[in-house]
């Protein structure tokens, strides 16, 4: 199959960022300003183009999807920073207008059912690329600071022959980030992989038994805020490690 649609989107502002109250940093920089909404926001307007492309594999092995899309965005929504009586202020306002690309990748398949002597086994895999420009920002690197260049993800599961067992997992992987956000503030992330594996074992159709590890890798999710002007700069480095989590559960159907 082969779609093809036009569409014309509205994104209010959040109430939050439309609240005039400022809400005062304990330490204020041009990295961690005071926090004020800004009443006279307009939402965002945007035409969009989506196309995508869905093909199924033969004797339901499984299928690929290909999705690519196109946005206009008018009166984007971005962090405005200002100084006012000694004191950094971060607001959001509309700044002009912002294009945004994307496609992806996702597939599945069936290794038992493409081959009859493999593993009962499914695997998942996906894969996105995003692009994006401000008008009103220089570049390089104008992009908008929430959209990640690029992402993937992994998944398999594995019914295990003659026991009622299943066992799988998921890989997911992000990586870095790096955005212009005006002519002198600047916003990084690192690269983070996500592991979390699981163990299903089935009783009957009303219980099972499931053990899960999350964040098996402990990733460390780190973030950079740049400031750079005439008289100076500062830069804030802020680490949000993640240790890993172990569930383990007994699920029953009434």
């Amino acid at each position: 199959q082969v779609r093809f649609a036009l569409s014309r989107t509205y994104k209010a502002p959040r109430a939050v960022d439309l609240t005039p109250r400022r809400f005062v940093a304990i330490d204020n920089t041009p990295t961690t300003p005071d926090l004020q909404g800004n009443p006279d926001l307009r939402p965002e307007l945007a035409w969009g183009v989506d196309m995508a492309y869905q093909h199924a594999l033969p004797g339901k092995t499984g299928a690929v999807n290909v999705n690519a899309s196109a946005r206009r965005i008018r009166d984007v929504i971005l962090d405005q920073l200002t100084l006012d009586n000694g004191a950094w202020v971060s607001s959001k306002a509309n700044q002009g207008s912002a294009s945004v690309f994307s496609i992806e990748v996702d597939s599945r398949l069936s290794l038992r059912a493409a081959w009859p002597n493999a593993p009962d086994m499914e695997i998942r895999a996906s894969v996105s690329r995003n692009w994006s420009s401000v008008d009103q920002v220089p570049g390089p690197d104008n992009r908008l600071d929430s959209q990640i260049p690029l992402s993937a993800n992994l998944g398999v599961d594995w019914r295990v022959a003659g026991v009622p067992l299943t066992v799988g997992g998921s890989l997911a992987y992000r990586g870095s980030m790096h955005a212009q956000t005006s002519l002198t503030q600047t916003t990084a992330s690192n690269t983070l992989r996500t592991l979390d594996l699981y163990a299903l074992w089935k009783f009957s159709a009303a219980a099972q038994l499931r053990f899960a590890i999350s964040n098996a890798l402990g990733p460390h999710d780190i973030s950079t805020d740049s400031y750079i002007d005439a008289n100076g700069g500062f830069r804030q480095i802020t680490v949000a490690p993640a240790e890993p989590t172990f569930r383990l559960g007994i699920e029953l159907k009434l």
